[in-house]
């Protein structure tokens, strides 16, 4: 990031610079560019990522986008969260409806048994009671492995997505914390740059009935007014004359 705050046009010149701009155009990261006031345009201007009218539309500029970035890492964890209950759900409706059709299903074949059992009625009731209980036992044992099996995918699923979960948490701290490291450092050097800070280095703030005086050709005896840190002197223009002279 590359900012300055107005000044005349030979303030600005250095960077009109061929060596300065090339260095901007060559750069692995992206650089942004806010220089002078809305009407000045120099040459690393065109050669940065994107340029500013002024440093304050940088610092915007900045703050907006780390916001936006931070609200849709906010709005991912919320939709991670809300997909691992859903699915969670999900599991445990379906394992219900596992128990409930075993259940189902082995309380019906035991009825049709015994419906049997009473139209053969005594020349068959040992190797029926015999043939009843073998499927009862068999019928048992696929629902509990069934069972079992099903809360082993669960636990599997569910570990898994707990990982990730604590994978993706630590991530989207580490990113949150980059861009708040990255923004505080974008806020200090915007501050150094303020009006406010320019005065408290001893440089003055010329003004020509309240608008910055940009060092151009004025009627003589034309009030000027010099802000320094802690006072204003009211003079007067005379005439203006080259550097060197």
């Amino acid at each position: 990031m590359i900012i300055r705050g107005g000044g005349s046009k030979m303030d600005l010149d250095v960077f009109n610079s061929y060596e300065i701009s090339k260095q901007v155009s060559q750069m692995q990261s992206a650089v942004f560019t806010g220089i002078g006031h809305e009407k000045d345009i120099t040459v690393i201007d065109f050669a940065a990522n994107k340029s500013f009218k002024t440093p304050t539309e940088v610092s915007n500029y900045i703050l907006n986008k780390s916001y936006n970035f931070e609200q849709k890492i906010i709005s991912l964890y919320d939709l991670i969260t809300e997909r691992y209950h859903k699915l969670l759900e999900r599991k445990n409706s379906d394992l219900k409806l596992y128990t409930e059709g075993i259940a189902n299903a082995s309380n019906h074949f035991t009825q049709l048994r015994r419906g049997l059992l009473h139209t053969l009625m005594n020349r068959i009731i040992s190797s029926t009671n015999y043939a009843l209980n073998n499927e009862i036992n068999r019928l048992s044992l696929m629902a509990q492995e069934q069972l079992q099996l099903s809360k082993r995918i669960i636990d599997n699923q569910d570990e898994v997505l707990k990982k990730r979960f604590e994978m993706l948490t630590l991530l989207i701290e580490n990113v949150i914390n980059n861009k708040r490291i990255y923004l505080n450092n974008a806020l200090i050097l915007a501050s150094t740059s303020s009006p406010k800070a320019i005065l408290n280095k001893g440089f003055t703030i010329p003004r020509v009935n309240g608008n910055l005086y940009n060092g151009e050709e004025l009627p003589k005896d034309t009030v000027i007014k010099l802000e320094f840190k802690d006072a204003v002197i009211i003079t007067k223009y005379v005439k203006k004359e080259s550097h060197g002279r």
